[in-house]
């Protein structure tokens, strides 16, 4: 195991459509990539980059027939890379990649972290369903399912659960019938995106303190489909009316880091490959890496 140094950064992709996505998100990590690589290179960071050929392999090998067996299998080895680099770096950058990659990732993070640790996910859709709930059958909306405890699977073994109660959403909108009535059953947390940009009376600040306190360690999940697809990122391919701005995600950064510690960030759903025209292209994509920035030098 290597020693943590001062300015640590672990990148891990996973470049993956695996939630049984069919267009170009899973080219855009290898892209972020790229960027990332230049601004940290200017800063002095110690980078380490994992990646996984098997993650790669079952990407190319996966078909239009929802195979529950390559999500886990991935998520699995995307398991394996996430908690080692928890343990190897000061902080933990995830590109993806669909939102099934939340699998991997949150279940690392709870791994390393089993106790003090909350989740904020980020996102227009609570990816709470289980495959018998699911609509679509797609994985990237049932990651929390698995991570809560509501859905199991044998071919995906966890030995520990995130507690309901240390999860909050922001920016959700977008809910199936049954995430509506688990959320308001299990009483999770949520903001909405009319409370981070209308409401007068809401502080982010506030509300971090409120559900996190001090001395805890932290885990954001960001879905670059919680942003209004009007003025902030378009290319996704999940998009949902209204939503929250690329600010309101670097202040929440912001917050948890004053009192806490902000291990791992998952960036995921960014699709270069999706866009009205270059200048949306162009956008989405300063926009994402300005928030990356932000996480890897507050």
């Amino acid at each position: 195991m290597l020693p943590v140094t001062k300015s640590s950064i672990g990148i891990v992709q996973y470049p993956c459509k695996l939630g049984q996505r069919k267009d170009g998100v899973d080219q855009t990590p290898d892209r972020l990539l790229e960027s990332i690589s230049a601004i940290v290179q200017k800063e002095s960071k110690n980078v380490r980059i994992y990646d996984s050929h098997k993650i790669r392999n079952l990407n190319r090998v996966q078909d239009d027939s929802h195979n529950e067996k390559h999500v886990f299998e991935a998520n699995l080895a995307l398991r394996e890379l996430v908690f080692r680099s928890l343990h190897e770096n000061d902080k933990t950058l995830n590109i993806g990649g669909d939102h099934s990659m939340g699998l991997g990732t949150l279940s690392a993070f709870l791994t390393a972290y089993p106790k003090d640790s909350l989740v904020i996910w980020i996102d227009a859709h609570a990816d709470l369903n289980t495959r018998a709930s699911s609509p679509s059958g797609n994985f990237h909306g049932m990651p929390l399912s698995f991570i809560l405890g509501i859905d199991k699977d044998n071919a995906f073994p966890m030995t520990v659960h995130l507690n309901h109660q240390h999860l909050a959403y922001i920016g959700i909108r977008d809910l199936d019938p049954f995430e509506i009535e688990t959320i308001a059953k299990l009483n999770i947390r949520t903001v909405t995106p009319a409370q981070l940009t209308t409401d007068s009376e809401f502080n982010v600040r506030e509300f971090v303190k409120n559900f996190i306190g001090e001395g805890k360690t932290v885990h954001i999940s960001w879905d670059v489909d919680s942003t209004d697809p009007s003025t902030e990122i378009t290319s996704t391919g999940t998009t949902a009316d209204g939503g929250i701005k690329c600010s309101h995600v670097k202040e929440l950064i912001k917050a948890v880091t004053e009192h806490n510690t902000l291990v791992s960030l998952d960036v995921t759903e960014l699709n270069l490959s999706l866009g009205a025209n270059e200048e949306e292209l162009r956008r989405s994509l300063d926009l994402t890496l300005d928030v990356i920035k932000f996480f890897i030098d507050c």
